[in-house]
């Protein structure tokens, strides 16, 4: 391996060690002290990390690597991902193999494929909003056609594995006697400072955007209107940003700062988001 790219990798990983530990704190909180374990050469062997470790390093390392190599050119250069992982590793003074390469460049290769299209996706926005801009226009457009070709009209305003990943990014957290174990989905409901029974609604909720739980399922309802169900938290959340980014009508209080969340980590801007002066809370950054 080239000597100039370990060196490359070594500056890049000193300069912005601390920003990525910063980045990933937002949502895991356990990975301050995780690091620093490391650091003091206490996950020197590999049983030494368990898989929820590991999994939080590969994150802290996509983290690094994409802050590290935003806007250059030179995280396309032939072997830099790998002398990155090397380096890397190095430094933690944890063994090979608990960082793949292939997923920091995965991770970089999605943050730019996330900033291209949360442009593309807010100029599509502006077109469809023209048609769809109120329930009104929703009540008389099912008129001649079906909730699942508004759906296929209003398209997506980001790809499924997108929030996929966001979900799987959050550690789970793990209970204490007599407590439930907090899944991926309850410590972001948490975090973004919401109850579970504000945003899961018994009944529809006039002309508005909700989440409706009933009779075991979980469904996205607007108005009266039941758009889908599906026993997957993901793809309720994928077609909900949708319907808000690219029409106006009204969504439900709660249900707007799970989403805004979401929009926040797939680059697209508050105004986009919101459509006013609005900006993203600190709590969900």
């Amino acid at each position: 391996m080239s000597e100039i790219l370990e060196e490359e990798a070594r500056t890049r990983i000193e300069l912005n060690f601390e920003n990525a530990v910063d980045e990933v704190y937002r949502h895991n909180h356990s990975i301050r002290l995780l690091v620093q374990e490391c650091l003091d050469n206490r996950k020197h062997g590999e049983d030494d990390l368990n898989d929820r470790e590991k999994k939080s390093l590969q994150t802290f390392a996509n983290a690094l690597y994409s802050i590290s190599f935003k806007g250059s050119q030179r995280v396309r250069k032939h072997g830099i991902a790998q002398a990155f992982v090397s380096e890397l590793e190095r430094k933690l003074r944890i063994p090979e193999d608990i960082i793949s390469y292939k997923k920091i460049q995965s991770s970089r290769q999605s943050v730019d494929h996330r900033e291209k299209e949360a442009t593309r996706y807010q100029n599509d926005s502006r077109n469809i909003s023209i048609t769809i801009k109120s329930f009104s226009d929703l009540v008389e457009y099912l008129k001649g056609k079906s909730t699942m070709q508004f759906l296929d009209e209003i398209g997506e305003v980001a790809k499924i594995d997108d929030i996929k990943n966001i979900i799987e990014s959050i550690d789970e957290v793990e209970a204490l006697p007599g407590q439930p174990v907090k899944d991926s989905f309850a410590v972001i409901v948490e975090k973004v400072k919401i109850l579970p029974q504000d945003l899961w609604k018994k009944e529809t909720v006039d002309e508005t955007i909700c989440f409706v739980y009933l009779n075991n399922k979980q469904y996205l309802f607007v108005g009266r209107f039941m758009l889908m169900e599906s026993p997957l938290i993901a793809d309720l959340i994928h077609r909900a940003l949708a319907v808000v980014l690219k029409t106006s009508i009204k969504v439900d209080a709660t249900l707007e700062k799970l989403l805004s969340f979401f929009s926040f980590r797939l680059n697209i801007s508050a105004r986009a988001f919101f459509k006013d002066f609005r900006k993203y809370t600190k709590n969900i950054k």
